[in-house]
This record gives C-alpha cells, structure tokens and sequence, in this order.
C-alpha cells in the first residue's frame, strides 16, 4: 500500500469500519422479503431477439399461448367403452383450468363427415355423462384413421392418448397466473389417478416447463447451499487449523450470500436457476479474500496474541492483492452483460456485486474479528512451507524440461476442442430427478415429441387463404413435412380444406383435394366455422382476417445440430416454393433456444475479449512491468482451453455455458496468477532478489494460500454438479476442472517461464548460470 491509502486504510479500519459494513449488509439484507422467482422461459430471451419477436408476433396473431398436455396409457388399450368415458370426463373437467382457452382431446376432435349434401361435424363423444353404449371399434378406425391426431392425441398403436390444455396468461408477469394453472391440473392429475390407479398418468408441455424452472431454483437453494457451507467449512478446518478462523470466514460467506440475496431483492431480480446460482457462487468466492489474510497471519504470527498492529501488517501485505483480485473476479462476472440472455446479466451482476461486498467485509469486519481473537493453527506442521519450497526447487531446476512437456501436453487436450458439439435441447436441461423431465420424456418415448416447429403462412392479403395458389403451397409444405424423416406429426390448413372438399362432394377419395376455386374454399370454411362448438373454433389455426395460417411440426427427439438443419432445410424449401406475395416464417420455442447458444458465443466474444484486454492492461500497469504483465497473462488463457479440450474427449458436447465460462472463470483463475505475481514482484523490487530467489520467496509464502484457496474454490463449484439443473451442473463442473488446470499451470509454467523469459543478466548465482540442471540449490526459502 502507498503511504496515504495505508494511512487512509488504518483510520477506517480503527473508527468505521465495522459499522459501515453492518450497515450497508443490514440494507442489503433488507431487502429478502422482495425476493421474487421467475417462471417465464421467455425471460433467457432479450427483448430485442428475433427469435422471441416472431414467436410472440406468432402467439399474437393465433391466440397461441403456453400449454399442458396431460398424457394418459390405461393398462391395455384406449379404445374401450370405460376408457373412453374416463377421458372425455377428464377432458370436460380440464376445461376448469384456470385461463384456458381450449382443450383438445380424441374424444372432442371435431371429425368431419358428409350425410348426403349436408356438412357433419362433430365429436365421437359429445356427452361423457351419456348412457348409450359406443361403438368402440368404429372409434378407433375414425381415430387412428385421423392424420391430425395420430402421434399428437393417440399413439399410433392406440395405447396412449393425450389432453391438450391450451393457456393464455394475462399481463406480462404471469408467474401467479401459470402457478394458479399448474397447480390445478395437477390436483385435477392427482384425482384421476387415485381413481384409476392401474393408469400411468404424465404432465408436460411449456408450462409446466416454466414451473419446474421455479421449483429447481428453490429446491438447488435450499438443498445446495447447505451442502456448500459444509464442504467450505471442513476443507477450511483441515488447511487452517483454526475453528476461530473458519468460524469468522464463515461469518463473511453469509453476510456477502444475505446481501446478494437482499440486493436481488432491491432491484426487483427476478431469480432463476441460472440467475440465482449467484447466490451459491458467491458463497464460494467470498472464501478467498479471507483465507489469504488468515494464512499471511498465520505464517507470521502464529501462536502470538491478537493485535491491531499485526493484522494490520497483514493487511499491508494483502491489500493490494486482492483488491486487484476481486477487482478482476468482478469484471470477468460483469463481462456476462453481454450474454445475449437476461439471466446470465443477472447472474454477472449479482456475482460481481457478492465479490465486491465480500471484498469489503474482507478488509474491514475480518480485521476487526481478528483482532479480537487469535485465528492461529492449533496445529503447526513446518512441512506446510517446505512442501512448497521444494516445488519452486523443482520447477526452477527443470523450468525448460516444464514449458516443453506442459506446452505440448496442454496443445494436445486443445486439438479436441473443435471436435466439441453444441448441443442444447430446454427439456433435458433438468436431470432425471425432476418429474417435468420424467414425464416430458414418458410423453416423447409414447406418444408424441416435446419440440415443435411453427410455420406462418401469410398470404399478403385478407381471405387469401382461400386462394387455390395459395392452398397449393400449403399442401406442398405440409407433404414436405410429412416426407421429412426428422419431423413426427403435421397439422396444417391444407389438409382441413381437402377434408371439406370431400365431403361436400360425396364423401369420394378423389374428392380429397383443394377446391378449385377460392369461392368454394371460402364457403367450404363458412361453414365449417359455423358447425364448430363454443371453444373448438379455428382461431388457433388461421388469422382473425383470413390473410394467414399456421402449419406445426413435430420433432422426432434429436440433437440441436440435427434442429438446425432441419430448420435450414425447411427454409430452403420455402424460399425455393413460395409464390412471390406468400411470406412464410418459422419460428417456436425450440428454435428460440437452439438460437440461443449461437448467438450468446458470438456475443460473449466481445465482452471476453474486453474484459481479458481491461484485465491484461490493469496488470501492467500494476506491475509496472509489461514483460511480466504479457507473461502473466499465458497461464490465464490455456486453463479455459484445456477444459473444452477435456470435456470434449469426455462428454463430447456442451450447450449454451460455452458461450459463459470463459468470461465468468477467467476473473477467477487470474486471481492466483495475480497473488503470485505482485508477491514475485515485491520480492525482485524491495528485496533485490534473483529470479530464482524471488521464485522461492513466492512459493513459500503464498504457495500454501494459492492451492487452499483453489481447492476450497473448486470443490464449491463441484458442489453445483449436484444441482438439478444441467447448465448449473456444467458451470460448477468446467469451472472447477479450469481452477485445477489453473492452479497447476500457475505451480509449473508460471514460474518456468518466469525462469526463462524474466531472468535478469545481473543474477550470477549457479542456478541461473546452469539453467539449474542438476546441482544443488543454496537458496534458503523463506528466510525473508
């Protein structure tokens, strides 16, 4: 520290500085009782996304909104007389749904017939409670003979059926109104199957997905955070000896969790699984700050009373260090603004907020609570420091034999990163042990797929739907979909107008074709409309004007890449088939998110880099060196690589956290790069030591900090592989494997290539002079 901040530093440390950190963590802390989670999908999208702009265009022009598809297998078959009054009683009773506005089932799927001249449509159930015995045989023919309904409502084989509960939710935050939905169903699900207890019963679609989002967030906090406090707790225990200082780190862990969770609460952060693992994440990072100055003290001091002198020398010798950390921590985390997705912005801040509030509690609570009590190890082990003195021994011997076998080796791991696939599906972002991913995938393996494609049709002019140019088109599109081995299920206009032709001609295959004229077509549709029930009517299916219409397609169950291409394909088609005032987009939920990850990489590329140049030029001018600056720098670049590398030859994919780790690691493992730096620096500056001296110098003083720190880091990041949610998983899992990669490339090419390439020509010792090969060195460590 200069004189004047010491100077500055030690007067708020002895007047103030425990009452300014309570109190601003007691506004903060405030601030809980506002915690609001969120339960809108929408929200990973920002409000200037295309994607999100053509869906909701879509949503708006359909009266589309979310739905739940309650998925129904009776023991044998569907097709019985009991079976089928059991659904159509369940069917009218989902009509209570709060804000539904349709219910779609086998049992009132409006099927269409002729009777002479005259147009029939109509149920193959129209009244559950009715006496008259089916005819269930000729139900199943009508059913399983209905392309609109076989693997969408009825498995081909007839086992399985399906309830389609179609939401639309009022205002923008409807997180209430979709619980008020979910919870209804569910009760309604429960019922049915104590009544039907041989049945297997599943609930799944889009709104149940945005309430598992609010359950998992809940469950990961109530159930991970405990988990993390123990694991920081013990490695705490067992590195420092000392239950006074784990007790008062873990007095800051709490306070800097509390006050991100107050502050998420203060700006009205509506909290998510990726957004509130900040929470979690800040957990871990307020540990480093203060295993530092602990273990400066206890190098120092142990066994001597607690004084406001001595932890102020410790102070002096940390300040600057992880001031710059936390510092550098934050900006890796804030770079995250310019993710393309909102919750990672909530999460960069929330983090970088948690680091700067711990790093505040840091330098004045820690202070304080250390200079009431005596944190030394109960336990010394001299070991400790020789450990540490004998790796800097060995890499200085060997530093050239390092840089060649780790600079091979690390290339060697990086080569796999371009064999790494993007691959990133919504519903498998919650593991097996959330019932929304059970059902969802009893739903896909049964009866129908979970992602679907929409396809807006506009005809450029009202009633242009009738036009036979235009059914054409559509015809053609919907064939396209049929023949597309990756597509499942088509529903489309085309096939409804071909369906009126039929019978209003006799009821003749050859009739099942599109009107000849768009007269026709708009009588045939007239009435059509006119025979629908209340709720049943067309509306989802064709624009208010008759200037447009919609087709969906069903996926199959496959990988993003496979989306994509399918998605580029139909495209292609479009482009190449469309009459020239016809526009058609594709738009749904799952091209919203296969997107995602596309466009969150190209983003992150620029707040990455702005963040690696702030952080490289902040160096520089700390170190007031630019070699060392450049220098250090290399072993913060090839962790993140190396663990692509590794998890490409291991799982083989990744989803949208590729486009986040970088950014949110690389002010996390900079951190170490930095301890061993400034204290390599000081060492060569103040103390006029060689390279090799001031090598020794480091290891043994902050060696011990650096590994206790990473490894308390690393296993709390761990932790978040327990969590229920992938991208949590993913995160805890590359960011801990990074921190390892980190660390070890800080203990061996850090100071391999100081050796090499910072030696300075003054130092006529022998292990400069022989490259260190073999001999001895006479160095004592930590004499200083």
């Amino acid at each position: 520290m200069t004189n004047a901040l010491s100077h500055a530093y030690k007067r708020l440390f002895d007047r103030s500085g425990v009452i300014i950190c309570l109190t601003l963590v007691a506004v903060l802390i405030s601030g809980v009782g506002a915690v609001q989670f969120s339960s809108d999908y929408k929200a990973y999208f920002g409000k200037g996304n295309p994607e999100l702009r053509a869906f909701e265009a879509f949503e708006a022009r359909y009266s589309q909104g979310d739905g739940i598809l309650i998925v129904l297998q009776p023991p044998e078959t569907v097709f019985t007389d009991s079976n089928l009054h059991s659904i159509a009683g369940l069917t009218d009773r989902a009509w209570q749904t709060p804000h539904s506005t349709r219910i779609d089932s086998i049992t009132n799927f409006q099927h269409i017939e002729s009777d002479g001249d005259t147009l029939v449509v109509s149920a193959v159930l129209e009244d559950p409670e009715s006496p008259v015995p089916l005819d269930s045989e000729v139900i199943k023919t009508k059913t399983l003979g209905e392309p609109l309904l076989v693997n969408r409502l009825i498995s081909p084989d007839g086992k399985t059926t399906g309830i389609y509960i179609t939401l639309v939710l009022p205002g923008e935050e409807h997180g209430g109104h979709l619980s008020e939905s979910v919870a209804y169903v569910r009760e309604l699900v429960g019922e049915f199957r104590e009544e039907k207890r041989d049945w297997k019963v599943a609930v799944t679609g889009l709104a149940l997905f945005a309430a598992a989002e609010v359950e998992v967030t809940q469950n990961d906090l109530v159930r991970l955070a405990p988990i993390m406090i123990a694991v920081i707790a013990v490695l705490l225990l067992v590195c420092l000896r000392s239950y006074v200082a784990v007790a008062q780190i873990l007095v800051i862990v709490l306070l800097s969790t509390a006050s991100v969770l107050g502050l998420s609460g203060w700006f009205d952060i509506l909290l998510n699984p990726t957004s509130a693992i900040s929470i979690v994440v800040v957990m871990t990072l307020a540990v480093a700050d203060c295993v530092h100055i602990i273990l400066t003290y206890q190098d120092r001091f142990n066994g001597e009373p607690p004084s406001r002198d001595r932890v102020m020398a410790c102070m002096k010798l940390n300040f600057e260090a992880i001031s710059l950390t936390s510092l550098t921590t934050a900006l890796g985390f804030l770079a995250l603004n310019f993710s393309d997705s909102p919750p990672f912005h909530d999460l960069g801040n929330l983090a970088a907020a948690g680091v700067m509030v711990a790093w505040l509690l840091s330098i004045l609570l820690l202070p304080a609570m250390m200079s009431l009590s005596n944190v030394s190890a109960r336990v010394v082990i001299p070991a400790d420091r020789q450990v540490m003195s004998s790796l800097a021994e060995f890499v200085i011997r060997h530093s050239k034999t390092i840089l060649i076998a780790v600079g091979l080796s690390s290339l060697v791991i990086i080569s796999a990163v371009p064999h790494l696939e993007l691959d990133d599906r919504y519903v498998e972002w919650f593991d097996s042990s959330v019932g929304f991913r059970v059902d969802t995938d009893f739903a896909t393996s049964e009866l129908t797929g979970p992602y679907m494609l929409e396809i807006d049709i506009d005809s450029g002019e009202p009633g242009g739907v009738a036009e036979p140019e235009f059914l054409r088109f559509v015809q053609d599109l919907e064939n396209f979909g049929v023949n597309h081995p990756k597509i499942l299920h088509v529903d489309g206009y085309a096939s409804l107008q071909k369906k009126l032709n039929r019978a209003m001609n006799g009821g003749g295959e050859d009739d099942y074709t599109i009107p000849t004229t768009r007269e026709l077509s708009a009588q045939y549709l007239l009435l059509y409309e006119m025979s629908l029930p209340y709720g049943l009517d067309i509306t989802n299916r064709i624009s208010l004007s008759k200037s447009a219409v919609r087709a969906s397609f069903t996926l199959i169950p496959a990988s993003q890449s496979e989306i994509a291409l399918t998605v580029t394909e139909l495209e292609s088609w479009i482009a190449q088939h469309k009459p020239t005032r016809v526009k058609a987009t594709v738009t749904g939920t799952i091209l919203m998110f296969v997107h995602l990850a596309e466009r969150n990489i190209k983003s992150m590329l620029v707040g990455t880099g702005l963040a690696f140049g702030f952080i490289a030029i902040l160096m520089m001018i700390v170190l007031r060196d630019w070699r060392l600056g450049l220098l250090s720098l290399v072993p913060n670049v090839i962790p993140v690589a190396v663990t692509f590398g590794l998890w490409s030859l291991t799982v083989g994919y990744v989803g949208i956290i590729a486009s986040i780790i970088t950014a949110t690691t690389l002010g996390l493992i900079v951190d170490d790069t930095i301890h061993l730096i400034t204290k390599y620096a000081r060492a060569k500056e103040r103390d006029n030591l060689s390279t090799h001296e001031a090598v020794m110098e480091t290891f043994a003083h902050v060696g011990k900090a650096l590994w206790v720190t990473s490894m308390v880091l690393a296993a709390g990041f761990f932790v978040l592989s327990f969590s229920s949610f992938r991208l949590n998983q993913e995160m805890g899992v590359m960011t801990a494997i990074t921190l390892v990669v980190a660390l070890i490339l800080d203990f061996l090419l850090l100071p391999a290539m100081l050796m090499m390439f910072h030696r300075d020509s003054k130092c006529r010792c022998r292990v400069c002079q022989s490259r260190c090969r073999g001999e001895q060195l006479t160095v004592e460590a930590g004499t200083r």
